[in-house]
Parts: C-alpha cells; sequence; structure tokens
C-alpha cells in the first residue's frame, strides 16, 4: 500500500518537482523517498477547445480538430438568421444539429 506524502507529512510543493522528475530524496532525518514509489508512467492528456460567438476561421479549425472535446457557445436567437448567414455562422450551426 502506498502512503501518500501528506500521510508522511513531507512539504509537498518542496518535493513535488524532483520527485515527478524521477529524482529520489533523502530527508534530514534519513527518510528516503523513492521516486518510483510515487508515480505513474506518463499519460497522454485531453485536449479541450472552447469557442465563444465567432465564424469558422483556419485557427478556430485547426484548434477544434485535434480536440478531444469541443464547446461552442453561440447566443444567437429568432430573427437573428438573416445576420447569421451573412456571417457565415448559421450555416455551423445547422451541421452541428
Amino acid at each position: 500500500m502506498q502512503i501518500s506524502y501528506e500521510q508522511r507529512g513531507f512539504p509537498l510543493a518542496l518535493l513535488f518537482g524532483k520527485v515527478k522528475n524521477g529524482q529520489d530524496i533523502v530527508l534530514e532525518d534519513g527518510t528516503k523517498i523513492i521516486a518510483a514509489d510515487y508515480i505513474s508512467a506518463p499519460r497522454p492528456g485531453k485536449t479541450i477547445t472552447i469557442l465563444g460567438d465567432t465564424r469558422k476561421t483556419d485557427s478556430s479549425v485547426r484548434l477544434a480538430v485535434a480536440a478531444d472535446v469541443l464547446v461552442h457557445e453561440a447566443t444567437y436567437g429568432k430573427g437573428d438568421e438573416k445576420w447569421l448567414v451573412s456571417m457565415g455562422i448559421l450555416p455551423i450551426c445547422r451541421q452541428l444539429k
């Protein structure tokens, strides 16, 4: 059973970076902290893209294509259709339905 930093009373902020980089540490009292006991193998992260009210741009496409999660906020209502079409936004909204 692994014991956490907090359970051992170690100063987490001072030790975490060294241990995270795989460095073993010996405390003043002789306690040995073996990095491998506290870290796991690297895991890939997730990419989340959040876009506001915007039309399609090369930048927004680059952000969205590789995202694991895409959130696209839009706050338009009835009566905005003509303007949304002129801005190129409405066709995108229709594609997402």
